[in-house]
């Protein structure tokens, strides 16, 4: 790799090691929030939503800004931000400070995650954008599963402050291999905004963020569900409205573009069910099989060593046997990992579970180099930040919907045995991210065991008819051919 090459995968992976543990690591010192502050359970959601909600619509503008004012810059801004946030959170004396720091690192983080999908299209040729890809992914995959265990001492040595300062310090030392980014990178490109599309979409994160805080111990609520619902409908009038808009969030050339769509798609998909599943799953290591706080996070490093393992070799497969090809593999293997899952957490065996985990891994693993190469394939070099913005945005979106999902699931069970546990202080990823400090009351475990293994297959059936549509969409997408240059809709496709 050429040193250009190499700064770019170094601030494309910093932005993602900076968010692992940020969202992982501040996620296990919520009881220490709670110590310190007198929080209660609504407090603690508040923090982690502020940063979802400013995360998120970053993101909306951030990819067409580094289109219009070159990469380096945005990235520059977006990690100096999160090291004044990160400096306000170590410093904060209340409740409402803390917030605001989480609100500005929000703000941050949406700032650095939109340019790097286009970062590294703009550095890596498009016969080698798979395996970029792939490599990128499994650095994540290793950020996501160390993060827990490093945020865990960190807490455990000097509190909760300590994250805070680990995640400006890193924030700050990418600041300065942003620095070093071609700042010629960019396309020259107006800056517009289309306040339709913003305001869909952001009416979208506020009902999710709506829809998490009113996640109580006290069983079903109609007014989430309503929630929820709302806000995928809000969703598909969103993308209904951009294929009008020349100038919108997604303007004509991208909204056409079916790889892009499909690619972006999928990858929404892909995030929704793993936020969904490794949400239920940690609750039924707690719940059904007895785990404690460390078991439950060995069990989940099988997931992340499977996902940094297969990679590598899945960016490598993509670009040597095409785009459909290897997202077609990774749909039908994430709906096999999913039926598995189905099919085994009703014989309470660990064994089992661990194994179609490993599988929902692998297939994740073949998908996302493939639908991050053909997402970013099938738009013009001129859209390239709009269309990395809007991928990460997607897909953070599709988090939100899972990580809801799987917190409503848990609450419908909820109704008498859950005060005092925190089920909402979790940032899930594809990683160990632990839901709860502490022992688990025996009421709780006598009162899931049975109900919740059997809710928990059942709903993961339904799932499979959401990977299924992601297998349909791999068949019969117009991928842009894994050997051309990035280009428009008109390029050689498979």
């Amino acid at each position: 790799m050429s040193s250009q090459q190499k700064i770019a995968l170094t601030v494309a992976s910093a932005a993602l090691v900076v968010g692992a543990i940020d969202y992982t690591a501040v996620t296990i010192a919520a009881p220490d929030f709670q110590r310190d502050f007198g929080l209660d359970l609504l407090d603690i959601r508040v923090l982690f939503v502020s940063f979802w909600f400013f995360d998120i619509a970053a993101l909306l503008f951030s990819g067409r800004l580094s289109d219009a004012w070159s990469r380096q810059r945005v990235m520059v801004l977006g990690f100096g931000t999160f090291v004044v946030g990160s400096a306000m959170a170590v410093v904060s004396p209340n409740l409402e400070i803390l917030v605001f720091a989480r609100s500005v690192q929000g703000l941050g983080a949406g700032l650095i995650f939109g340019p790097t999908l286009a970062i590294l299209t703009d550095n890596f040729p498009a016969p080698r954008l798979g395996w970029i890809f792939g490599v990128w992914a499994a650095i994540g995959g290793v950020a996501l599963a160390l993060a827990p265990v490093f945020g865990g001492a960190l807490v455990e040595l000097s509190g909760w402050r300590a994250i805070f300062a680990a995640t400006g310090l890193l924030a700050a030392m990418a600041f300065f291999f942003s620095t070093r980014l071609d700042l010629s990178v960019r396309a020259n490109v107006s800056f517009q905004f289309d306040w339709l599309g913003i305001g869909l979409i952001l009416l979208v994160i506020g009902q999710l963020a709506v829809a998490l805080l009113r996640l109580e111990s006290r069983g079903a609520d109609p007014i989430l569900v309503v929630l929820v619902i709302s806000a995928g409908l809000m969703l598909i009038g969103f993308g209904f409205s951009q294929r009008r808009e020349e100038a919108g969030v997604l303007p004509r050339p991208i909204a056409t573009a079916t790889g892009f769509v499909v690619g972006t798609g999928l990858a929404t998909i892909a995030y929704a069910l793993a936020h969904f599943i490794i949400v239920a799953i940690v609750i039924y290591f707690y719940a059904v099989l007895g785990f404690t706080f460390f078991q439950t996070g060995a069990a989940l490093l099988a997931y992340s060593v499977v996902w940094f393992a297969a990679s590598f070799l899945g960016g490598r497969l993509v670009d040597g046997l095409g785009i459909r090809m290897m997202a077609l593999f990774g749909t039908l293997i994430v709906t096999l990992g999913v039926a598995l899952l189905a099919l085994w957490v009703t014989e309470e065996s660990y064994p089992l579970v661990a194994a179609a985990l490993a599988v929902f891994a692998l297939g994740n693993a073949a998908l996302m180099p493939a639908v991050n190469k053909g997402a970013m394939a099938a738009v013009r070099p001129e859209d390239r930040g709009l269309a990395s913005g809007s991928n990460m945005m997607f897909r953070l979106v599709g988090a939100l919907f899972g990580f809801a999902g799987g917190l409503a699931m848990v609450a419908y069970f909820d109704e008498k045995v859950l005060p005092g546990i925190d089920l909402v202080s979790v940032q899930l990823s594809s990683s160990v991210d632990l839901l709860i400090r502490g022992d688990v009351p025996e009421r709780l475990r006598e009162f899931l065991s049975g109900n919740y293994a059997d809710a928990l297959a059942t709903t993961l059936w339904w799932s499979c008819s959401v990977a299924l549509l992601g297998v349909i969409l791999a068949l019969f997408a117009r991928w842009p051919h894994s050997s051309t240059e990035p280009a428009t809709e008109a390029a050689e496709v498979e």
